[in-house]
């Protein structure tokens, strides 16, 4: 078995970071330009979500450490950054959504 020093592991890990850094950049500044720009005020299944959503939802948009821009460009990642949000939130929000 081949053993690697702490060194060579930091520096993978430093090339996996800036890979993964690298992808989300590309990744985001292409998908949004597609994505569509629905702003939570104006999502037509805005009602249709719990109590618990909507909290998690307006958190997301409106508070000072809002991260979505549009409903399109909300994803799990962002979302369960919202407190209080777990797995049936982010199902509940992916059924009404529909992806």
């Amino acid at each position: 078995m081949v053993q690697i020093t702490r060194e060579e592991y930091n520096n993978a890990l430093d090339i996996v970071e800036a890979y993964n850094r690298q992808f989300l950049n590309m990744l985001s500044i292409h998908s949004l330009k597609d994505l569509g720009s629905t702003h939570l005020k104006d999502w037509k299944d805005y009602d249709e979500c719990s109590r618990r959503l909507k909290n998690a939802l307006h958190y997301a948009f409106y508070s000072d450490n809002s991260f979505a821009v549009s409903i399109e460009s909300l994803d799990v990642k962002i979302l369960r950054k919202c407190p209080g949000v777990g797995n049936r939130t982010v199902k509940e929000f992916i059924e009404i959504r529909g992806y």
